[in-house]
Order: C-alpha cells, then structure tokens, then sequence
C-alpha cells in the first residue's frame, strides 16, 4: 500500500460472505467480521455502511449483496 497509494478503501463483497468450503467460521457474519478485522489491521479502510472523508472527498459504501437470512444460517451444508 504505502508504495503506490496513499489509502485503500473496499467494501466487503460475497466472497467476504461466502462459506462453502470453509470450516473455520460457523457464520458468513463471523467470516465478515474475521475479514474486516484482518484488513483494517493491515491500514485498509472498510467502508461498511460508513463515510470516510479523504482530502476533501467522502467515500460511502455497504456491503448489500445478501438480506439479513443469509447471516441466521450456521451452516451451509
């Protein structure tokens, strides 16, 4: 990051949701929650309903690809 930009900004996306084949969390909220975590540690800014304001730019963003049934489910198999 610190090479070629000054920020980067996501938001999740389904594959930050998705489950199959993954073992380790219980829920696509856990696996979410896993992610933002690990990429806000490594200086990434996760916009997850939130505005960030960048030198005089707002940013906005949320994840909206599922509805609030898709994080009930504790497993997909």
């Amino acid at each position: 990051k610190e090479v070629y930009y000054k920020e980067i900004i996501i938001v999740l996306g389904n594959h930050d949701y998705y489950l199959i084949g993954f073992n380790v969390f219980q829920t696509a909220h856990a696996k979410a929650k896993k992610s933002k975590k690990l990429y806000r540690q490594n200086g990434i800014i996760v916009l997850d309903g939130d505005v960030v304001e960048l030198e005089g730019i707002k940013f906005g963003g949320a994840m909206g690809w599922y509805n609030s049934a898709y994080f009930l489910r504790i497993s997909f198999t």
